[in-house]
C-alpha cells in the first residue's frame, strides 16, 4: 500500500514540473512615432528561444525554461 502512495505522489510531482510554461504576448512599436514595428526579432534573454513580430507588430513567445527578460532587436 505504501508503494502505491509513493507511486501516485511521484506522478503528481512530475506532472507539476511539466506545467511551468512562460508565455509572453506583446506589441512592439516605435518609441517616437508610435508606429508598429513589423519583423522585429524577439527572444528570451540569453536563450535561443525567439520569434519575430508580424506585419502589425504583434508577437507571441513561450518557453519551459525560466526566463524573466525579453530582448527585441531590429
Amino acid at each position: 500500500m505504501k508503494f502505491y502512495r509513493l507511486l501516485i505522489l511521484s506522478v503528481f510531482l512530475n506532472l507539476s514540473a511539466y506545467g511551468q510554461v512562460t508565455k509572453v504576448r506583446g506589441y512592439v512599436k516605435d518609441s517616437i512615432s508610435g508606429e508598429a514595428l513589423p519583423f522585429v526579432n524577439v527572444t528570451f534573454k540569453n536563450t535561443q528561444t525567439g520569434t519575430i513580430t508580424d506585419a502589425n507588430g504583434y508577437f507571441f513567445i513561450e518557453t519551459r525554461n525560466a526566463s524573466d527578460t525579453i530582448v527585441a532587436s531590429f
